[in-house]
């Protein structure tokens, strides 16, 4: 029994080691059109240290000839070289096949490349997937072994995205300013901002295009420090908060300046002079003081300072321009010594104002009056403008309410001043405000819709009027003057036929002020630069590409495609994409010569911008049909044909892409029977 157990373990023991495994695998990598690509056939095994013994090895891999043109196998594993090798790559196979020299066995440790095989990727994703894995022992008899595929897909395109904001309102946490967002798995810290010394911060990070990505700006390193994005440009998330949205595109692009936790850039800052008159009441011992929304209605910290020999007392504060603050004189510095404002020239008790566009100095009125100290009270003028040229005006006409009439809908009509311009005067009080609406037609359905930043509670204001005032024009719905809409523009150029400098290619342009560094453009295929711009439909724009960046590197632009040295564009009404000039051209690089390096022969593509048909010269004197394809630029294949050459003299051959909509393709043509491919880009005008 004992001698049973023992054979038992012997043969187990001989028997795992003649079933010992090999893995061999082939990666998968990622590459561009036109890119020459190494893929390593590594192998595993699992005897010793030192490898398995192998005396013949017999492999096929299987991959996509349209994808991926075979050139042949390189870095051969030493001890097993490229002359023991037969191999060759037809018909979409690599089929390599080996021996061992001295008809024995060589060890191959675990991890060994036996070699590399070597194509051009063309486009799209070509699986490699192993139809042959035969591994041979010193017997000739097979080694169990298993195959783990691999492929060369198109390689993930990355575009560089500039965030950057505005921290000029805030103090800057000691751990800087960081960004947050779904491309970094809403890490409060990876992602730190730069300084530019202004208050601007940025950052640019690779992004992969064409996606939906959502972030916050953070001032420190914790989500303590999370902007509160507002409602109007933000998107919700699953907590109920709002965060920001970038849709990323084929381009890249810098993100619109923003204030921190704010839609729009941050406001100007003006001097606000603050003035009272204390000739009726006389100063308190404590000091005359100002407190508001402004300083967190603290009464007793901005005190305000004796100006002249009179008794009006000032003191001047740096406030947000369009910003809506309530306020009160302080005879001492308590709550109980604060002044009691008439209902006149106060809103929620207190006084107020919205900042203008520049420094404002207020009235001295008198310390709990509406008007000056001393005098009588006057009427003034004020006139209210409203601009309607991105609204449908109702055939019953404009009107304005507001609580001087009641806030009756229909009751006030505006005179329309001509170009979409209505006005309506009003005589009011000296010292009154006034809340107001404009209405399209003459019912309440008619109201515009207030933004929060320039109303109280969904109301325009004015306050304290204190002499004939024309307020700015308005756009319907908005705080300010109407805006121009804008569309998404594409400069492109073709570096086809120049060296690209070191630092890269750039535009500049009279709308982003003339930098020939500010803004870099993005390679794409075919040496064709570009770069995207949200611009002013009806604007006029000139603009240079740079071949680097610096002055030196503007293109010079011929006159007939120039004015003042540089190209120009007047914005149309609808997002653009410009032909990719040649430099320093006004036309396309001339493309479609192509040399057939293989057989000696130049191909002719022509017209190239085409149409509706495409000409290809081709003196081909095997005999070959030649195989045209034509894909787009994600890697489709949209149009295909194949020609019989007779095998003698030029032959002019047409292909019809009257199916092709404008644009850029690749047309690849390939003499069957041979190993030669050669490609072009093909432009599509309308």
């Amino acid at each position: 029994m004992k001698k049973l157990t023992f054979c038992i373990v012997f043969l187990s023991v001989i028997f795992s080691l003649q079933a010992q495994m090999i893995t061999v695998s082939v990666p998968v990598i990622t590459a561009n059109p036109g890119q020459t690509v190494n893929v390593p056939v590594t192998v595993v095994s699992g005897a010793s240290s030192s490898g398995t013994p192998v005396g013949a090895i017999d492999l096929n891999i299987d991959y996509n000839d349209q994808m991926l043109t075979f050139i042949g196998l390189v870095n051969f594993y030493p001890a097993m070289p490229g002359s023991e090798w037969v191999y060759s790559g037809n018909l979409s196979t690599m089929a390599a096949n080996w021996i061992d020299g001295s008809l024995l066995t060589e060890a191959i440790p675990d991890g060994t490349v036996l070699y590399e095989m070597q194509f051009t990727y063309n486009f799209g994703n070509s699986p490699l997937v192993f139809s042959k894995y035969e591994f041979y022992d010193v017997n000739y008899e097979l080694i169990p072994t298993t195959p783990v595929n691999g492929a060369v897909n198109a390689s993930i395109v990355l575009q560089n995205v500039t965030f950057q904001v505005d921290m000029s309102r805030e103090t800057i946490s000691p751990n800087g300013v960081h960004l947050a967002g779904s491309f970094n798995n809403w890490n409060y810290s990876l992602n730190e901002m730069t300084n530019n010394g202004s208050g601007i911060f940025s950052l640019t990070l690779p992004l992969e295009q064409n996606t939906t990505y959502t972030y916050r700006f953070v001032n420190g390193n914790s989500e303590a420090g999370l902007e509160i994005v507002p409602a109007d440009c933000g998107v919700l998330n699953g907590s109920g908060q709002y965060e920001r949205q970038l849709v990323l595109g084929n381009e890249p692009i810098t993100t619109g300046m923003v204030c921190f936790g704010r839609c729009s850039v941050c406001p100007p800052m003006h001097n606000v002079t603050f003035r009272v008159d204390m000739a009726n009441t006389g100063a308190s011992a404590n000091g005359v003081h100002l407190a508001g929304s402004f300083n967190n209605w603290d009464y007793s910290s901005t005190e305000m300072i004796l100006a002249g020999a009179g008794a009006v007392y000032e003191v001047t504060l740096q406030l947000e321009e369009g910003q809506y603050y309530e306020y009160k004189f302080v005879n001492g510095n308590t709550l109980q010594d604060a002044e009691i404002v008439p209902e006149g020239c106060s809103n929620n008790g207190n006084r107020y104002f919205s900042v203008p566009n520049s420094d404002l100095i207020l009235n001295p009125y008198c310390f709990g009056e509406c008007a000056e100290c001393g005098s009588l009270p006057e009427f003034y003028d004020i006139t209210f403008m409203l601009d309607m040229k991105n609204e449908t005006v109702s055939p019953e006409g404009i009107h304005i309410a507001g609580s001087f009439q009641g806030w009756q809908p229909g009751a006030t009509s505006m005179v329309d001043e001509g170009d979409d311009i209505y006005s309506y005067t009003l005589t009011i009080l000296e010292g009154s405000s006034v809340e107001y609406r404009f209405v399209n037609g003459n019912t309440s359905s008619g109201y515009e819709s207030v933004p929060s930043q320039c109303s109280i509670d969904g109301n325009r204001f004015f306050n304290s009027i204190s002499g004939d005032t024309i307020l700015p024009v308005v756009c319907f719905s908005a705080c300010d003057s109407c805006q121009q809409p804008e569309v998404m523009v594409t400069f492109r150029v073709d570096m086809s036929e120049v060296s690209v400098s070191p630092q890269g290619m750039h535009l500049s342009g009279s709308f982003q002020g003339w930098d020939p560094s500010a803004t870099p453009l993005s390679e794409g295929e075919f040496n064709i630069y570009s770069a995207t711009f949200s611009l002013p439909v009806g604007s006029y724009q000139q603009f240079r590409f740079v071949n680097g960046d610096t002055e030196a590197g503007y293109e010079n632009v011929p006159v007939d495609c120039a004015e003042n040295n540089n190209r120009y564009l007047t914005i149309p009404e609808t997002d653009t994409i410009l032909p990719p000039y040649c430099f320093a051209s006004c036309e396309l690089c001339p493309v479609g010569v192509l040399w057939h390096t293989k057989i000696k022969e130049r191909l002719l593509i022509y017209p190239n911008p085409a149409s509706n048909n495409v000409y290809i010269e081709f003196n081909e004197k095997s005999g070959n049909t030649l195989v045209v394809s034509i894909y787009d630029y994600t890697g489709k294949l949209v149009l295909g044909q194949n020609f019989e050459s007779p095998g003698s003299g030029n032959q002019v051959m047409p292909v019809n892409t009257a199916s092709l909509s404008p644009g850029i393709y690749l047309i690849t043509l390939n003499p069957e029977n041979t190993e030669e491919r050669i490609s072009a880009k093909l432009i599509i005008k309308d």
